[in-house]
């Protein structure tokens, strides 16, 4: 069952300003009630339903609009004071539910826990075990809240931008091009649109227009850059009201050529398929790959808003990505999974839900990982997720801060939850810092590519609760720490055991280093991978030398033998033999290949220093060519190859399906008469 939320409605112009008296009569109050909501104004209509409500009976039936309308303009309290009254009529019976979770956005965790398990105990459908894992989650995010107002505060601090970028109107999916420029998208007009701003003097200047095409009666958002400046992705998406979950949205793409931009063209159709949204999108380069990860409600997901991926070579025609792959279960539930951010730095994925427990309706989450291949999603807590709905987290080029979007109240800037504002963060320059590097214990090098994960120890150590996880490609890590606390450090890779070490900051000092180097011992019973010419120059556990000097067994159903591709011609081949690889100082490489004339391509998928042919993880890829290897005894590392193409987007093609299954640094690799080139 999909638990759809329709907390975000991020185009709502929720201001109170009446457009109608209420009259005496109940209706004509009932009748600009509706009008009002078929116009999206669900605070107007709610108080128009209350007093159709006090005027005709007292119907629940007009009760259970107003509640309705004071969820979806997310006036938390007003919408629990209603769901109340509604939650022993059985007519009504998701009021419960909805009551709890009124309570729980107000901040009003110690009532809203009993509350979901006074539903969950006393509801009666027929559906009630797909409400178990839901209320499970809510329950479990108000119990993190309480916890976490018991701690000390976060060294990240937080601010309400000004009004030069915040209205009374909805501002939202906030893009740092630089540490001193912002762009942002903006209500506050009829139709959204992206706007500018600059940092000058300490503060942010009044936002305007940028250059960009005019879009009539649509809105327009979701900007997302390539690295290289060189195209900008947004959505667009149709109708007088936008409802970044319900709305029909395109995402669109403008390409920089000689100094100006193109005309936006709409991506190709299989990116949003009909009856369904894809919006959010936000662009990275890895390598000579672009991965384009965005939000949809598309058919194959988990439920609700997806994050899905889709990848282009860098090279290729101007819309040719592949079809969206969905970014897994561990991403995704049956809730929403929204505004996606993707950090390159530390291969992390940034995005909001309200499917996995949270603070309140939508929050902040992090995975390590990339495209569908993620470690356990962890919640940023306080001070960037709150009661209220918390997205479109992003960081500024820097790295040393960024902006969310949140419609919490802030002080006397903020004093409703009816619209969204942008906020930034930051880390103050004096902050206790935990930081280190993983070595190799066998050699004393740098272990690249590995997991680590920063824990709370909690309950006088007896239990802990994961902090964050990231992804150290260069095998260093750095954590920001709270006061008063105890820790545990853990580091994880695959071929290794795992490896850590537990500190306190009871007596806090900024200048003191709590990090430590970390030490991992070889696991020989692991097969053991590392991405591209990321090459680990630990003792191989097996030998190297009897696969490559042995002929692949020929048989008539050989898993590794897949037809020639039609592009593809027969080659003169040679025996197995070596090759002076200059690249790596002249140094001998050894290949199971056959030497061929002309020039073909391969597609690297990993490197290791050891490989078995049979081993499962090949199983996905098997029929995408043969598998090869190529070893170079001085380094004791081997590649791994799929062979042979003689085009070259038949390469590509091969190299897109490989990272989508299960080797996402493969890339494409030219050869010339049995030579590789580099």
């Amino acid at each position: 069952m999909t638990f759809k939320v329709t907390l975000l409605s991020l185009c709502l112009c929720l201001v109170h300003s009446p457009i109608f008296a209420q009259s005496s009569n109940w209706k004509k109050n009932l009748k600009t009630a509706n009008q009002l909501y078929s116009k999206g104004k669900f605070a107007e209509a709610a108080d128009f339903y209350v007093e159709v409500y006090k005027q005709n009976g007292k119907s629940d039936n007009y009760l259970a609009k107003a509640a309705q309308c004071y969820e979806k303009a997310r006036n938390y309290n007003q919408s629990a004071k209603f769901y109340e009254q509604l939650v022993s009529n059985s007519q009504y019976p998701l009021a419960g539910l909805k009551y709890a979770q009124a309570l729980k956005q107000s901040g009003n965790y110690l009532d809203a826990i009993p509350a979901f398990k006074h539903f969950l105990v006393n509801y009666q459908g027929t559906d009630s075990k797909n409400f178990v894992k839901l209320v499970k989650n809510e329950v479990e995010g108000c119990e993190m809240a309480l916890s976490n107002k018991k701690v000390s505060p976060s060294a990240l601090e937080v601010q309400h931008l000004s009004s030069n970028i915040n209205t009374m109107n909805n501002e939202y999916a906030p893009l740092p091009f630089n540490d001193a420029v912002l762009y942002f998208s903006s209500e506050v007009d009829k139709y959204s649109k992206i706007y500018r701003s600059q940092y000058h003097s300490g503060e942010w200047t009044k936002a305007v227009l940028p250059t960009f095409p005019e879009f009539e009666t649509m809105h327009v958002g979701h900007g997302t850059f390539t690295p290289d400046n060189k195209r900008f992705y947004f959505t667009v998406c149709h109708g007088e009201t936008f409802d970044v979950v319900e709305a029909p949205c395109d995402i669109h793409v403008t390409v920089l050529n000689e100094g100006a931009w193109s005309k936006p063209k709409k991506l190709r159709d299989y990116v949003k398929l009909e009856g369904s949204t894809a919006t959010q999108p936000f662009v990275i380069h890895d390598g000579e790959t672009e991965v384009l990860y965005f939000s949809s409600d598309r058919k194959g997901g988990q439920g609700g808003m997806d994050i899905w991926y889709m990848t282009r070579h860098i090279d290729s025609p101007e819309y040719d990505f592949t079809l969206p792959r969905n970014a897994g279960k561990k991403i995704n539930t049956p809730g929403d999974e929204i505004s996606p951010f993707y950090e390159t730095e530390s291969s992390t994925l940034y995005f909001s839900s309200n499917g996995h427990a949270s603070l309140g309706g939508f929050d902040i989450f992090q995975a390590g990982g990339s495209m569908d291949k993620f470690s356990k999603p962890v919640n940023l807590n306080q001070p960037l997720n709150s009661s209220a709905d918390d997205y479109y987290y992003i960081k500024n080029t820097s790295l040393n801060g960024g902006f969310f979007v949140s419609n919490r109240k802030s002080g006397n800037e903020k004093v409703t939850t009816d619209h969204d504002d942008i906020f930034s963060f930051s880390t103050p320059e004096e902050r206790l810092m935990v930081e280190g590097n993983v070595y190799d214990k066998s050699n004393n090098s740098i272990v690249t590519d590995v997991q680590i994960l920063l824990y709370e120890l909690v309950g006088n150590g007896q239990k802990k609760r994961l902090l964050q996880s990231i992804i150290a490609n260069n095998g260093t890590y750095q954590f920001v720490l709270m006061p008063e606390r105890q820790f545990q450090i853990e580091a994880i890779k695959e071929g290794f055991e795992t490896a850590g070490f537990n500190f306190d900051t009871f007596e806090a000092d900024v200048d003191k280093d709590y990090g430590r180097s970390i030490y991992l011992q070889s696991d020989a019973s692991d097969f053991a991978m590392s991405k591209p010419d990321a090459f680990s120059e630990r003792t191989s556990t097996a030998s190297i030398d009897k696969v490559i000097n042995s002929k692949p067994e020929v048989k008539e159903d050989n898993l590794f033998e897949t037809p020639r591709r039609k592009s593809e011609t027969p080659k003169a081949t040679a025996s197995t033999g070596t090759y002076i690889n200059s690249y790596y100082n002249g140094m001998e490489v050894l290949t199971t290949a056959p030497k061929l004339d002309g020039v073909y391509y391969k597609v690297q998928i990993s490197t290791a220093t050891t490989f078995d042919e049979y081993n499962r993880m090949f199983d996905n890829i098997r029929d995408l060519g043969n598998l090869q290897t190529e070893s170079i005894s001085a380094k004791n590392w081997t590649r791994i190859l799929l062979a042979e193409y003689y085009s070259l987007s038949d390469a590509r093609q091969v190299m897109d399906d490989s990272r989508a299954n299960g080797f996402p640094q493969a890339f494409v690799v030219k050869y010339r008469n049995g030579k590789r080139l580099n």
